[in-house]
């Protein structure tokens, strides 16, 4: 024991990019906490903010707790998931539809890390059970998630290896970026599918997710392909089709 560990801490910031009132802690919890995610609930006027929790020791979990827009606190952290095995990198976003968070991380609850989720109220209550997003063959990981408000419904992303060599942690040419579907409900809207195969020598990783309100679809980014990195991107429609080509945004030759 080092005698310190990482919190998580807010700060409200206005419109002008002010700061309003004092930093304030959101978890102090034993052992560390990290690697904070927030999405904001336009309803009821308030956040929930998820993190990777390592207060049973060497295990991690997902936790989360609900921050209104003033920075107060209401209720106690939560356990979004303490299943065996570590889960963690989560992210989340808002149904306004529904009035309700889907929180998204990888989870190694079983042999294979997967990408589960999870359904919150603004009360920090669970709604249902952690559901299974994918579980392809080989482990997926870094998910993040996206709400289209026009169909009710996210998009998840995640860097999957169902098509790389048989060690998941070696720098494999066929790390690929996958995604699905999710009804509000926490169902699954038909399976999941590739968005990028990738092109080059190098895996492809660490995918972001937006959604396009007029044009009806999201953008997916990623870096990856080669060394150094470069950023591509690929819009993906409300069902799930990818576009036909990846979209360079960087590459390698600073263009």
């Amino acid at each position: 024991d080092a005698g310190f560990s990482y919190d998580i801490y807010g700060q409200i910031v206005t419109a002008d990019g002010t700061l309003s009132g004092d930093n304030f802690s959101i978890t102090v919890a034993a052992e560390d906490q990290d690697r904070p995610k927030a999405a904001y609930d336009t309803n009821n006027n308030k956040f929930l903010v998820v993190w990777d929790d390592f207060r049973r020791g060497n295990e991690c979990d997902i936790y989360g707790r609900i921050v209104n827009a003033d920075g107060s606190l209401s209720g106690s952290s939560f356990a979004v998931s303490d299943a065996v095995n570590d889960q963690y990198t989560a992210s989340l976003d808002y149904d306004s539809a529904n009035d309700s968070f889907l929180v998204v991380w990888s989870d190694g609850r079983h042999a294979e890390n997967h990408i589960y989720g999870q359904r919150v109220d603004p009360l920090g209550s669970l709604t249902g059970d952690n559901f299974v997003i994918t579980n392809g063959p080989d482990g997926e990981y870094g998910p993040t998630v996206e709400y289209d408000s026009i169909n009710d419904r996210f998009l998840v992303a995640w860097y999957d290896f169902r098509n790389s060599c048989a060690d998941t942690l070696a720098f494999c040419a066929n790390a690929d970026v996958y995604g699905q579907i999710v009804n509000a409900d926490g169902t699954m809207n038909g399976n999941d599918f590739v968005i990028s195969t990738g092109a080059g020598e190098y895996p492809i990783y660490n995918p972001a997710v937006s959604y396009d309100i007029a044009g009806i679809e999201f953008f997916v980014l990623w870096y990856g392909h080669n060394y150094p990195s470069d950023i591509y991107g690929q819009t993906v429609s409300s069902d799930g089709i990818s576009g036909e080509s990846d979209i360079v945004i960087s590459n390698s030759e600073g263009t």
